[in-house]
């Protein structure tokens, strides 16, 4: 799968997370609630600033690695507050092209799926459960111990 190795402008950024279960409301009682897929995707709003330089890079992959948009790449987007990779593809007529001052702008959606490490996941659900929300502090605290104040992984 082709990477696009552009980042967008994050001012650009909008997201509507797709739900993975469908429901029923049940008249009386909790609706009742059934898993439809794992994983669903995003559909994410994109704005790129670029130089001309790298307009040209877009419209190359555009044409050539994408096959005009009509296929899957990855790239990276901070949607939940820190870089991490999604798979992505371009919504159907939603690109637009214009020019500010000497920059290029492109927008366009996607559908986006974010590449899950499922071992993270696990142990960030495990370090929340057994430390709360001190958890980041105490993983800050084993980085300050086992990178500055130790020695012992000094080679």
């Amino acid at each position: 799968m082709a990477v696009l190795q552009l980042t967008p402008t994050y001012a650009g950024y909008a997201d509507n997370i797709a739900s993975g279960f469908v429901q029923t409301n049940i008249g009386g009682g909790f609706p009742r609630t059934q898993l439809d897929m794992v994983g669903g995707v995003a559909v994410v709003n994109l704005r790129f600033v670029l130089s001309e330089w790298q307009h040209q890079y877009w419209k190359a992959f555009y044409l050539r690695a994408l096959r005009e948009g009509s296929l899957a790449f990855t790239m990276s987007l901070d949607l939940d507050g820190y870089d991490a990779d999604y798979n992505v593809q371009i919504v159907q007529g939603s690109i637009s092209t214009g020019q500010l001052g000497t920059a290029k702008e492109v927008t366009f959606q996607v559908y986006a799926q974010p590449i899950i490490d499922a071992s993270y996941m696990d142990g960030t659900l495990e370090l929340y459960t057994a430390y709360g929300p001190n958890g980041q502090s105490m993983l800050n605290a084993l980085n300050q111990l086992a990178n500055i104040d130790s020695n012992v992984l000094d080679f």
